[in-house]
């Protein structure tokens, strides 16, 4: 097994090959690719590293990971035709002795860190609690004010 990357963690959804059309510029797909088994496991990676870009305008390997005769990896970019890329794969991969037997397609939906979550929840606190806590204090403070109005003037 070799592994590639940093993957992105997150709910996967699974594409059928009849819609898929071009990808989503920002969207993250994961892509399993089953072989008949892979004779050299870092030339696969290397291969797929540097040419899918070239190849594919924008496109951008996130990750790979390779273990016996499956191929994962994940991919984000600019619009790319998936059909071509389905049609692009075997092809390049058959050139070291790859042979390829499903391509499935996943986009990926990551998932949402804590702190974001955070964040959220703070922005909504103070949305709805703003304008009351800031209507507090400016009454506290113009009171404090009216005070040291009278004991000074």
């Amino acid at each position: 097994m070799i592994e590639v990357g940093k993957r992105v963690v997150g709910r996967t959804i699974y594409i059928p090959h009849a819609i898929l059309t071009e990808s989503v510029p920002g969207a993250i797909y994961e892509l399993e690719i089953r072989t008949k088994g892979i004779p050299d496991e870092e030339a696969t990676v290397d291969l797929l590293k540097r040419e899918m870009p070239k190849r594919f305008k924008g496109l951008d390997v996130l990750w790979i990971r390779i273990d016996d005769s499956v191929i994962h990896m994940q991919v984000t970019g600019s619009p790319f035709a998936w059909g071509l890329v389905l049609l692009w794969l075997p092809e390049i991969l058959q050139l070291i002795g790859v042979a390829v037997t499903l391509i499935a397609v996943f986009l990926i939906i990551p998932q949402i860190p804590t702190w974001a979550w955070a964040t959220l929840l703070s922005g909504l606190f103070l949305t709805y609690m703003g304008p009351k806590i800031g209507s507090y204090v400016v009454k506290t403070v113009a009171g404090k004010a009216k005070e040291v109005w009278k004991e000074v003037g």
